[in-house]
């Protein structure tokens, strides 16, 4: 887990900066770099969440608590996730959803200005989106840390709960 969600935050540091060369070269690394990021960052749910819920939740709970965890983990994230983003780059890191102040003209005038707000919006969004992902992304890898720490001795619990049920 620890591995997953800490080696998913270089991946999306590096989509993010290298989102604006649009060369051929760089479209292929993009598409492994995305390829890499989705094999990555889906260990955590099946290959780790879930056996450690089931090795120590009892079994006529395992269900319900499954059941919960993926609700709370999807809840969280719309209700979190796209909100805080969108906060995030317009309050924080200057995301502008009108043309600029200055915009006067014809439109070929105006479009190297708006092509100029256009890559500001699209370096706060994706600031917006490094933060959104990289700093829940640490979040998890110190907690898998802990429960590395406790997962034999709850595991050990867990188990000597069932033998005397």
């Amino acid at each position: 887990a620890q591995a997953s969600t800490f080696g998913s935050v270089p991946l999306v540091l590096f989509i993010l900066v290298h989102r604006r060369q649009a060369t051929a070269h760089n479209q292929l690394v993009l598409s492994c770099s995305f390829a890499a990021l989705g094999l990555v960052s889906s260990w955590c749910g099946a290959g780790v969440n879930r056996p450690i819920l089931s090795e120590v939740v009892p079994p006529r709970n395992r269900a319900s608590v499954m059941a919960w965890s993926i609700a709370l983990e999807g809840a969280a994230a719309a209700l979190f996730g796209a909100p805080l983003v969108g906060f995030l780059s317009e309050r924080v890191f200057g995301y502008n959803s009108g043309l600029p102040a200055n915009v006067a003209g014809t439109a070929a005038a105006l479009a190297p200005d708006l092509a100029a707000a256009q890559n500001e919006n699209a370096a706060a969004l994706a600031r917006a989106m490094l933060v959104m992902t990289a700093g829940p992304w640490l979040a998890c890898c110190a907690t898998y840390g802990r429960v590395a720490r406790t997962y034999v001795r709850d595991r050990d619990a867990a188990r000597d709960r069932v033998k005397c049920e």
